[in-house]
């Protein structure tokens, strides 16, 4: 039966490239991949948590990794700046022109592509159920 946490803080933090992920608290840390779990069980409805599960798969460690990396990033961004995921996008007709900064906080969770990695460990909910009626004759 796999256990929780699925991820240290160690973990992320050598697996990632930003320094302000790096230099975050670990208890702050720790919040971003319990954010990251759960965001994982609640798409796949599975919580890992059966006899078919020793450890949790490389798979869904792996997507809860790159989960909880995007809320680190999501968090740790400055007020006044929004130098990560930072690009400009712009656009002209005739003598218009527009352009516009976009940053961390324009992308949502999900953005992250990670549905090719829980695919195979969604369970699908049981919603429908089976209502017998007797009566007597």
């Amino acid at each position: 039966m796999a256990t929780r946490p699925w991820l240290t803080p160690e973990e992320l933090k050598e697996y990632t490239d930003f320094e302000k992920v790096k230099n975050r608290d670990d208890i702050k840390v720790k919040t971003d991949i319990t954010r990251a779990e759960n965001y994982i069980i609640h798409r796949t409805n599975n919580d890992f948590s059966n006899e078919i599960y020793i450890t949790v798969p490389d798979a869904i460690k792996l997507a809860t990794l790159l989960v909880a990396e995007y809320y680190s990033q999501s968090s740790a961004v400055d007020k006044d700046s929004d130098t990560l995921y930072s690009d400009y996008q712009s656009e002209s007709f005739k003598d218009y022109s527009y352009t516009k900064k976009s940053s961390v906080r324009d992308r949502s969770v999900e953005d992250i592509d990670i549905d090719a990695l829980i695919s195979r460990y969604i369970k699908q909910p049981i919603t429908d159920s089976v209502r017998i009626g007797l009566r007597k004759l």
